[in-house]
């Protein structure tokens, strides 16, 4: 088991919070699936939408998309999950525009 562990918000030393990422063996076979599907997902994308102008901006709010998928797959705390969870919320939002 690896974590990946940097101080995000230092308060005056009184309040000190962690981004935390957990890196074990089902976190990883999680981030693979959901990369593998992602990845197939863009590539119909890139192909469906070669002449569309919005197109870039979409592929581009998709990939933030799998971002904030991965944040939220390897969080190890709560802050971090609720991190993840808002931020695919907002670039679902964004997603259903289109």
């Amino acid at each position: 088991m690896e974590y990946f562990s940097f101080l995000w918000v230092d308060y005056f030393n009184n309040i000190l919070i962690f981004f935390n990422l957990k890196f074990d063996f089902f976190n990883v076979i999680c981030s693979l699936v959901m990369l593998t599907g992602g990845m197939f997902v863009m590539n119909f994308i890139f192909i469906e939408l070669w002449d569309d102008k919005e197109g870039s901006c979409f592929l581009i709010t998709l990939g933030i998309f799998v971002s904030f998928m991965l944040i939220l797959i390897n969080s190890n705390d709560l802050i971090v999950f609720y991190f993840g969870w808002e931020g695919i919320s907002i670039t679902s939002l964004f997603l259903v525009h289109f």
